[in-house]
């Protein structure tokens, strides 16, 4: 009886791995058919070499997406460090409003 359950547990633990497989490689495709959609590209000043400006306590992204067309889960991690980098430099390095 044991052994029957065993052998049910792992056939459906193979049968979910490959759905889980499969569910992931689908997602990875739709970002990067969403991504590429937005057509978005990375501003001159999204890369070490270039950036001027500065703030306070903020880590200046190590990436580079300036000029480049972002079409990449990667590439958007690095967009999105760096317009974090700009909104700070808009807000003087406060994340949120105060008096």
């Amino acid at each position: 009886m044991f052994w029957i359950g065993g052998l049910a547990a792992g056939a459906l633990l193979i049968v979910l791995g490959v759905i889980w497989i499969w569910q992931g490689v689908s997602a990875r495709s739709e970002v990067h058919d969403t991504i590429s959609r937005e057509q978005i590209v990375g501003t001159p000043d999204m890369s070490p070499a270039t950036f001027e400006g500065e703030v306070e306590g903020v880590d200046v992204p190590s990436c580079d997406v300036a000029g480049d067309e972002i079409d990449t889960g990667d590439e958007a991690r690095c967009f999105a460090d760096w317009m974090r980098v700009h909104a700070l430099e808009g807000t003087g390095g406060k994340t949120f409003a105060s008096r």
